[in-house]
Formats: C-alpha cells, sequence, structure tokens
C-alpha cells in the first residue's frame, strides 16, 4: 500500500528545495534574460518565470490543502502575520493596479502558507541545513562562472568588474555569501568538502566588492561573542535588551548625522550611489497614501502622480524598488503594514532569543541569532520584507513557522511534565 504520509513529505522537501533554488534567482536569471555577454542582465520575461514556478505553485497549493490544520495553528499563534497577509490581499480594494496586487499577494500566500508547512514538517536543524547545502552548490556553481565563463560571471556594469557568479548582479551574491559563513558556524566540518567550499566563498567574497557583505561577515564572530547577552533567565535578557536597543538607537542617530563625513572619508558617494535622492523622492510618494500606501507590488509600475514611473522619469538611472526593505512597506501598505511588519519581525527576534535558552539547540541557536541580525541589515539596504519569489521572506517565514512549533512542542512537554508530578505529589 502506498504511504501517503511518505509521499506527502517526498513532496514537500522536493518543493522546498527547488523553490529556495529558485527564489535566490540563481542561474535561472541568466536563462530568462538572455545573459546578454558583458552586459547588465535585464529583467527578462515574466512569462517564462511563470513557467518556471507554476509546477512549484501547484505542489503548494496542494500541500497548503492537505496540511491546512498545521497552517490554521501557526496563524492562530501568529495573528499578527495572518493581518499582514490579508492586508497585501485586500489592498487590491485601493491598489493603483487592483490585478497586479491581487495577483502578486495571492502567489505570496500560497508560498508563504507552503513555507509555514516546511517549518511544522521538519527540524530547525534539518532545515538549517537543508539551505547550507544549497547556498554552497550556488557558491560552487558562482565560481565555477567566475573561472570558466567569466563573460557571464564578471560584470562589468559601469567598470565595476566584480563578481557575481550566477546572479544578475553582485549585491544578491553578497547577500548569500553572508548567509552561507553564518551556516558555517553550525554546520563547518573538518572535511575537504567544507574548508573547499569555505575558501571558494572567501575568494567570491574578495572580487565581490561588496562592502556591505565584507563588513557584516567580518563582524559575524563579534556578534557571536555577543549572543551569550540574550542567554538565562527572562528578567537579564530583559535588561540585556534594553541596553542593545539602546546602543543600536545612539548608534543610529550618531551614524544619521556624520554619514556624509565618513563616507567622504573613505573616498565613497555621499549620495549612496543615488539612494538618498531616491528615499527624498520615496517620501513624498509616502506621504500621497500615508495610511495603507499605493497597494501590494503595485506603485513601481504605477504612472501616475508620484508613482514609480515619475521617480524613474526624475532619476533617470531606472530604480525599480526603494532599496530599502521598510521604505518599501511604507509605500505599499502605508503605516499600518509597516507597523504589522515590525511587530512580526520582533515577534520572530523574540522566538529566536527564547529558543537561545532551549536545550535542544545549541548547535543551530547562533545561526539563528545571525540570521535575525543580517535579516535587518539586509531589509536596510534591499526590498526583501513581505516580497513574492524571494528566499529572504521565504526563509523568515520559515522560521518564524519552525520556531513556533518547537515553542508549542516545549509548552506542551512542559505542561504534561507538570500535570505529571502534581498527580504523583497527589497519589
Amino acid at each position: 500500500m502506498l504511504d501517503l504520509s511518505s509521499s506527502f513529505r517526498k513532496l514537500i522537501y522536493l518543493t522546498f528545495v527547488v523553490s529556495l533554488f529558485l527564489s535566490t534567482g540563481a542561474v535561472v536569471d541568466f536563462l530568462i534574460s538572455g545573459a546578454s555577454v558583458r552586459e547588465q542582465l535585464e529583467e527578462g520575461n515574466s512569462q517564462l518565470r511563470m513557467i518556471l514556478w507554476l509546477p512549484i505553485y501547484l505542489s503548494c497549493a496542494v500541500i497548503t490543502v492537505v496540511y491546512f490544520r498545521k497552517i490554521r495553528h501557526f496563524f492562530e499563534q501568529n495573528l499578527a502575520f495572518l493581518t499582514l497577509l490579508g492586508l497585501a490581499v485586500i489592498s487590491f480594494s485601493w491598489s493603483a493596479l487592483p490585478s497586479l496586487s491581487l495577483y502578486s499577494s495571492l502567489q505570496l500566500v500560497l508560498l508563504s502558507c507552503f513555507a509555514i508547512v516546511v517549518g511544522y514538517t521538519y527540524s530547525i536543524e534539518f532545515i538549517l541545513k537543508q539551505i547550507f547545502y544549497v547556498f554552497r552548490l550556488i557558491i560552487i556553481l558562482s565560481f565555477l562562472f567566475v573561472i570558466l565563463l567569466p563573460e557571464y560571471g564578471i560584470s562589468v556594469y559601469v567598470g565595476e568588474n566584480a563578481f557575481r557568479g550566477v546572479f544578475p548582479e553582485k549585491n544578491r551574491l553578497g547577500q548569500i555569501l553572508v548567509y552561507f559563513f553564518c551556516l558555517n558556524f553550525a554546520f563547518f566540518e573538518k572535511k575537504a568538502t567544507s574548508i573547499l567550499s569555505l575558501i571558494i566563498a572567501t575568494i567570491l567574497l574578495l572580487g565581490n566588492g561588496s562592502a556591505t557583505a565584507l563588513v557584516l561577515i567580518l563582524l559575524l564572530p563579534l556578534l557571536v561573542r555577543f549572543s551569550p547577552v540574550f542567554y538565562g533567565d527572562r528578567d537579564k535578557i530583559m535588561v540585556n535588551s534594553f541596553f542593545v536597543v539602546m546602543i543600536i538607537l545612539m548608534v543610529t542617530v550618531f551614524i544619521m548625522f556624520t554619514y556624509e563625513y565618513f563616507l567622504m572619508l573613505l573616498g565613497k558617494d555621499p549620495t549612496l550611489t543615488g539612494r538618498t535622492e531616491l528615499w527624498a523622492l520615496g517620501l513624498d510618494s509616502v506621504m500621497q497614501k500615508p495610511l495603507l500606501g499605493f497597494g501590494y507590488n503595485s506603485f513601481w509600475k504605477y504612472d501616475g502622480g508620484m508613482g514609480g514611473e515619475y521617480i524613474r522619469y526624475i532619476l533617470t538611472w531606472g530604480p525599480m524598488s526603494m532599496h530599502n526593505g521598510w521604505f518599501e512597506t511604507l509605500l505599499q501598505l502605508g503605516m499600518v503594514g509597516f507597523g504589522i511588519a515590525l511587530f512580526v519581525y520582533f515577534k520572530l527576534v523574540r522566538l529566536v532569543v527564547t529558543a537561545m535558552n532551549y536545550s535542544g539547540l545549541e548547535k543551530t541557536s547562533k545561526c539563528l541569532f545571525l540570521f535575525v541580525t543580517v535579516y535587518f541589515v539586509w531589509t536596510l539596504m534591499q526590498h526583501i520584507i513581505l516580497r513574492h519569489q524571494e528566499f529572504s521572506h521565504f526563509l523568515f517565514v520559515i522560521l518564524l513557522s519552525s520556531l513556533t512549533a518547537y515553542k508549542y512542542a516545549v509548552e506542551n512537554e512542559s505542561s504534561s511534565t507538570s500535570s505529571n508530578s502534581q498527580l504523583s505529589v497527589d497519589s
């Protein structure tokens, strides 16, 4: 007799690995864009992209129906995230482009529901290990592109001459490298494959030229040393967290008032390659619809007043995002969506801090801490919050789901143990 449970677990695993690979944009963007030799890759044909994603969406739909109870339990524990997804869906009713908002938001919901199932099906350690293997494969492929196909693997856009590997631009490779180094804190082994992949990753990092990626990776050991402040009882964690937040706020204020001086000192563009001008225009657009925004995924294709087309006309260099996830959330879902998204992020941080004190997560706790830290840094520079077909959002939901399930299991076990102890005392 066919074991349906086993078959569905295999389907979940296959869909997870393939969707993770596709959501990074590795290789796929070359295929759908024609990979123009020594030119910055274009956005690509959305119809071809949809053909590649269609089997994933069908699989996600089947899995969502079969594992609906797990999804419902997750949403009962995470009402804020349910509200955020619901806001993205109903935003079509006030969206600048209703059909696009509805279509994109339904894709977001489907992939998010699948990510929830993954988190409830597999252990945190297993999930992180599979991510580690997929990223290692991407890094090896990127290295082969740089060495064997330099006309594709090395970007000469605006004379930067940087390693981009199997991606259309260098920043995505830098992002993958940072997460890969994070995962090495848990899964590095003294084997030839692990050592070689780490050497290759280091070579790609040096050739990539992403200052953000380099600084983050250099700071990882310091962050790991810093993580013990979140170990201990609840009162200790609360006090330590307060001081951490205060330090972050002071550093943020200091940077806000002095960043231009330090950038000029380093010989860098004080406008952050045009981003400050972009953010100024974006702020004007936010003020047009401050409460609920322009609707999910509609702003950059909206050609009305203060829409994305207007900003591209003013700046001429053709931005397709705010290069800041929180700013992008303000544009799409307004202050309401921004507030809920921030709350959901801190919910994940709280779950991670709680998980760091669980006895069964010693190996992965540092990776989880590094993930929420690095994720936040990337949100300040890239549009990765609540973005469909985006691996950072995919991983965010998987970890939120997995930690929710783990916390629920620990609390149930603790409650059961407490009840048994009480029965023993009564008897």
